[in-house]
């Protein structure tokens, strides 16, 4: 079940050197490409780039930037492995949206940057416009995964309603990483502020397809 899968130690996002503003035309490695690779490559049991790596740690800035040419996607060596040889074939991939926003970030100079002045819209979410796409950044690389074939699922609309519905609030206390919760989801690195209050408020308004 989701809420048995073994927790690390947890990991902050945030605890790199301090990230830059960015203007609302530029990808946001705190919200946009950090997520991807905790999710897809670093995760908790058995994650190949966990913080306990001692070669290639995959959970904040400074770690990411050791496979990183600054402006150089194509002679980026960790852009390179992506679907070919990483996430390893039998683990959920990345998907071209994906890929294409680690490009452009990668392209755009690769800067630490955070989300600060970006605005954050709650209004009219449904599944299919915001949630599947937060899901895909900070859950399934795991939930996906053959590792836990028994964890609860949000990569169908259905999948997801089910898994929250036995109990929005316990799953509402792991993405706040509220004191009282059995587990924080996700364990290696919390949601991004935004991200989290748009979960938080496609739940509250019934989780519309």
């Amino acid at each position: 079940m989701f809420w048995a899968i073994p927790l690390m130690s947890l990991i902050s996002c945030m605890h790199d050197q301090p990230a830059m503003p960015i203007p609302v035309d530029k990808i946001c490695f705190q919200r946009q490409v950090l997520p991807l690779f905790v999710n897809y490559c670093s995760r908790v049991e058995g994650g190949c780039h966990d913080a306990g790596n001692p070669r290639i740690s995959l959970v904040d800035h400074a770690g990411i930037m050791r496979g990183i040419q600054e402006g150089n996607a194509d002679g980026s060596w960790f852009f390179h492995t992506i679907g070919l040889s990483m996430p390893p074939g039998a683990e959920p991939q990345l998907n071209a949206e994906q890929v294409g926003i680690i490009r452009k970030w990668i392209d755009q100079g690769a800067p630490n940057s955070n989300c600060e002045n970006l605005p954050c819209d709650t209004s009219r979410l449904t599944y299919s416009n915001s949630a599947s796409a937060i899901f895909s950044n900070y859950c399934n690389g795991c939930h996906d995964s053959w590792v836990y074939p028994n964890a609860l699922g949000f990569s169908s609309y259905d999948r997801a309603k089910n898994s929250i519905s036995a109990d929005p609030e316990k799953f509402l206390r792991s993405i706040r990483y509220s004191a009282g919760a059995q587990k924080n989801m996700p364990p290696s690195c919390e949601m991004n502020p935004c991200d989290r209050m748009k979960i938080e408020s496609w739940i509250n308004r019934g989780m519309p397809y």
